[in-house]
């Protein structure tokens, strides 16, 4: 998802509420991007909640897909 400039991308990397009031993580967050024969990202037909059901329609449509992890983002995790 392209950002909208107000954090909308960012959100989608957040598992629990607490994580996007304070911005950092506490948890391990997963996201996929996915890319077609010309290049240009893959978008899901829509998004869900449930990654397990927008990443196969990415995986789906893609001719390359990169996985990102995102580890605990403060010292204390």
């Amino acid at each position: 998802m392209p950002d909208d400039g107000r954090g909308a991308a960012r959100l989608r990397v957040f598992n629990y509420a607490h994580e996007a009031t304070n911005g950092r993580t506490s948890s391990v967050a997963q996201e996929i991007m996915g890319f077609n024969e010309s290049g240009q990202q893959v978008f899901p037909e829509r998004y869900v909640q449930n990654k397990n059901k927008y990443w196969t329609d990415v995986v789906n449509r893609s001719k390359r897909v990169v996985s990102l992890v995102d580890l605990c983002g403060h010292e204390k995790y």
